[in-house]
């Protein structure tokens, strides 16, 4: 598989944008930062754990499809990027509200910062690591993404707050270098899916 070239990295952030402005007009910022208060899995209702979860959930409801077909259709392919890109933008998303907690900085330009800084980091990225997990529907994923959550909870809860950002920020470089990967095997979804 072939490192991540500047196009990847172009369509990986107008779909990161896009989706993150559509997250602001549902929530607004204030709403998301109130849920980084809550923690990672702690909220009552739609806490960051619970969105990742759900959109992850819904890219992998796909493997029977592959294992009865062998290969994807055509809707199950972009139905499987659209959640894999949802999934990814959550993880940001947490990212981007949790820095912007912790530091007192305007979450538009927190998220700013983050898409140049993951963007360079993406430019180039060897997806192979990731490749097979994401392309094979990997059931190994939710407990990946469980474990993540549990114990960013427990690091925000101890104020570990460094080694809550190294944790959130590995994890999410995980997310975005899989939906680039399915992305770049099942099409681009159309920024418009986004909403």
């Amino acid at each position: 598989m072939e490192r991540f070239t500047e196009r990847d990295v172009e369509l990986w952030r107008q779909w990161m944008d896009a989706e993150f402005d559509y997250g602001v007009r549902k929530y607004g910022h204030e709403d998301s930062l109130a849920l980084v208060s809550l923690g990672a899995i702690d909220a009552p209702v739609n806490s960051w754990s619970s969105q990742a979860d759900r959109y992850l959930f819904e890219a992998l409801q796909s493997r029977v499809l592959l294992d009865e077909l062998g290969e994807l259709p055509a809707k199950a392919k972009q139905n499987v990027v659209r959640a894999f890109g949802k999934y990814a933008a959550n993880h940001i998303a947490f990212l981007t509200y949790a820095l912007s907690e912790f530091y007192s900085e305007d979450p538009m330009l927190m998220h700013e910062k983050l898409l140049d800084r993951f963007g360079q980091g993406l430019n180039g990225f060897d997806p192979e690591p990731v490749a097979q997990r994401f392309l094979s529907l990997d059931e190994g994923l939710k407990d990946f993404n469980r474990s993540l959550y549990v114990s960013l909870q427990l690091m925000q809860g101890a104020g570990e707050l460094d080694r809550f950002t190294c944790s959130l920020t590995a994890g999410t470089y995980v997310s975005q270098a899989g939906f680039i990967v399915a992305s770049n095997e099942f099409g681009w979804p159309e920024l418009a899916e986004t909403t």
